[in-house]
């Protein structure tokens, strides 16, 4: 899927969401293991990469650039999807640059319907960083994100999810990440949108966000802010 971005026009009237979700799916999976991706400056250039089949998919070299401040502008969402690359992308937005998302159970992996994701050799630029949630009913395991730079971006290493959509995020790898003027390059944390001054434990469920082996190893960041931080629930601390 090699796509050009038309001459400058606004940005409602570039491709449209619905238009996106279905072509990307297909032509991935027509093009198989190698999918060179060249994304048009429109908000959700990418909003959800998802294989049905479970088929590998790899995105290299792709370039998304929305309109820098602009909510729901992410540029890859990987959603309820196995055995996914990205690599090589330059990625400068409003929202999250990456977003892995799994909002519904997948009764042939009840545990971890995204499993096997690797984001390696990017560049970040602005943007909420590499993220996990909020929705992650359907579980996370194994990911592995590696050598990506951060410039500028609200958040590095980021999960967000909370009691009314959380599942098993488990098995995390993050190595060799370089963060500049980065507000928050820690940012984990089972509330979302915001964290409470204060707050008492609740009955857990299936919805109760879970966060465990997650691995953080040579990370280099500077921040007008702080490091992050780390905020559990009282009924599941991290």
């Amino acid at each position: 899927l090699h796509q050009r971005a038309p001459r400058a026009q606004p940005a409602h009237r570039g491709l449209g969401r619905g238009d996106l979700r279905r072509a990307l799916p297909a032509a991935l999976r027509e093009l198989g293991h190698d999918a060179r991706l060249v994304i048009p400056a429109y908000p959700r250039a990418v909003e959800y990469v998802e294989s049905h089949q479970r088929a590998l998919q790899l995105i290299r070299e792709a370039a998304a650039r929305p309109h820098l401040g602009a909510p729901l502008t992410d540029a890859i969402d990987p959603s309820t999807s196995r055995h996914v690359r990205i690599t090589n992308c330059h990625i400068d937005v409003g929202d999250d640059n990456v977003a892995i998302k799994s909002g519904k159970m997948d009764p042939a992996h009840p545990n971890a319907a995204c499993e096997d994701i690797t984001v390696a050799d990017c560049k970040f630029f602005h943007g909420h960083g590499m993220s996990i949630g909020s929705e992650t009913v359907g579980g996370v395991k194994s990911l592995k994100v590696r050598n990506i730079s951060f410039d500028q971006t609200e958040s590095g290493v980021r999960i967000k999810s909370d009691r009314t959509r959380g599942g098993i995020v488990e098995n995390l790898s993050y190595s060799d990440l370089t963060m500049n003027n980065v507000n928050a390059p820690i940012n984990i944390t089972m509330y979302y949108p915001k964290v409470p001054p204060e707050d008492t434990p609740a009955p857990a469920n299936s919805k109760t966000p879970v966060y465990r082996n997650i691995r953080i190893t040579n990370l280099t960041a500077t921040s007008p802010q702080s490091a992050g931080f780390i905020v559990g629930v009282p009924e599941s601390p991290i």
